[in-house]
């Protein structure tokens, strides 16, 4: 059983460095192009209101996604801090 689980936590220890990484990529990607938008209207390509409009959608869509980095590395340290075989929850998952 304890392969078992050691196989459950290794896919799942993959899974969640692939998602914090293509979720770090993306926020990177945002911030990137809040920067531009601002030469943007800097250098008269946009008007203020798009400015504003788009740097707002664009700071909730980077908050998001901060908040579910923050909620996979929180997952990855608890999956590093082990898992209790003892678990009434994991002991049904893996009968199943």
């Amino acid at each position: 059983m304890s392969t078992n689980i050691d196989n459950i936590i290794h896919t799942e220890s993959k899974r969640i460095n692939h998602l914090l990484s293509s979720k770090q990529k993306e926020l990177e990607k945002l911030t990137t192009v809040t920067d531009n938008l601002y030469m943007d209207w800097r250098t008269g390509k946009i008007i203020k209101a798009e400015y504003r409009r788009m740097k707002g959608k664009f700071e909730t869509q980077i908050e998001q996604l901060q908040g579910v980095i923050e909620q996979l590395e929180q997952e990855k340290e608890a999956l590093a801090m082990g898992v209790n075989t003892d678990e009434p929850y994991l002991t049904t998952f893996l009968k199943h």
